[in-house]
């Protein structure tokens, strides 16, 4: 069973069009036609003035969730009875597999989800051994999601000659007090980040983890004290990372009950609390940014949609037979 990931969780949003910035003298006719009926007198026919074209992504899929999925299989085989008869025909001697397996999924909070996984199988001579089991699983995360069969497009060229322009783009440096744990290089995409403040906040928390994962050590408390959870600040008094602030990165503990419960309280024995610490240390991140000019070219590009062939960018007009978006 698949169920759209919008319907469970609000922060899926996955962009169904995206914004392209043309020049006015490089509009497709149809587009100015377009602007001209619905706001007249809003182009300037200047060179250096853009407008903003809205154009829809036509490999977009919705993004699904697997929440039910089952699988059955089937074989068997068979062999006339060695001791049949002219007077006495037994039945046929048949033997084979025959399996089916169940999963369900059931979303119990925002990050977790429990499944029910039902295994049945009878096999052997006669499908005389059956075997059925149900399973509990907790799990955190979010469902697997479906796989898409992506739809290749092909661009042709176009017999108008290219349009040469230039735009401006402007990157974004990351630097940090500690670089030795980040190698320099490559990208990093902070995709819930909406403004140049909360990337630096997420930049600065990344690193931190990823130090405390580097920097770790481990400590055994004498007694036990199940309230240690992952995250919480600890002050190392002893050896190792003496007075510096340390995260709980891992806990674990286990407890061992002697005795007979229906004659006595029963002896409970620990080994006592790991715990295994990440040296945490306060970072600076800085973001720089450098704009610089871009030499842009390439002609039109013709797509095959619903509607046919046509440029990219130009007006796409509603029929019935075009998929809607909701």
């Amino acid at each position: 069973m698949l169920r759209p990931a919008r319907m469970d969780y609000l922060d899926v949003g996955e962009p169904l069009f995206h914004i392209d910035f043309q020049y006015e003298n490089e509009l497709d006719p149809a587009i100015k036609q377009k602007i001209e009926q619905d706001h007249p007198g809003y182009l300037s026919q200047s060179a250096a003035n853009q407008v903003a074209v809205i154009i829809p992504d036509i490999s977009y899929v919705e993004s699904m969730l697997i929440w039910a999925e089952s699988s059955r299989t089937t074989s068997f085989a068979y062999t006339f009875n060695p001791y049949t008869s002219a007077t006495d025909r037994p039945p046929v001697l048949k033997t084979g597999e025959e399996t089916f397996n169940q999963t369900i999924r059931t979303k119990t909070e925002n990050n977790k989800f429990k499944e029910q996984i039902s295994e049945y199988s009878s096999q052997d001579p006669g499908f005389s051994s059956i075997s059925n089991t149900i399973r509990y699983r907790d799990n955190i995360g979010r469902p697997p999601e479906a796989t898409v069969r992506r739809v290749g497009w092909e661009t042709s060229p176009s017999s108008q000659p290219p349009i040469l322009s230039s735009y401006a783009r402007t990157k974004y440096y990351l630097n940090s007090d500690y670089n030795n744990s980040v190698p320099p290089g490559g990208d990093v995409d902070y995709a819930y980040a909406q403004t140049e403040s909360e990337a630096a906040i997420a930049a600065k928390t990344d690193l931190q983890i990823k130090e405390m994962m580097i920097n770790q050590q481990n400590k055994t408390l004498c007694w036990y004290y199940p309230k240690f959870v992952p995250g919480d600040r600890v002050e190392v008094v002893g050896e190792g990372f003496k007075g510096a602030e340390s995260r709980i990165v891992n806990v674990t503990w286990n407890l061992k009950f002697y005795g007979d419960v229906k004659t006595f309280q029963p002896l409970c024995q620990t080994d006592g609390t790991q715990v295994t610490l990440g040296l945490f240390r306060e970072r600076s991140v800085k973001i720089t940014q450098k704009t610089e000019d871009v030499p842009g070219g390439g002609g039109d590009i013709n797509i095959t949609t619903s509607a046919g062939q046509q440029l990219l960018g130009q007006m796409l007009y509603n029929t019935p037979h075009r998929r809607k978006f909701i």
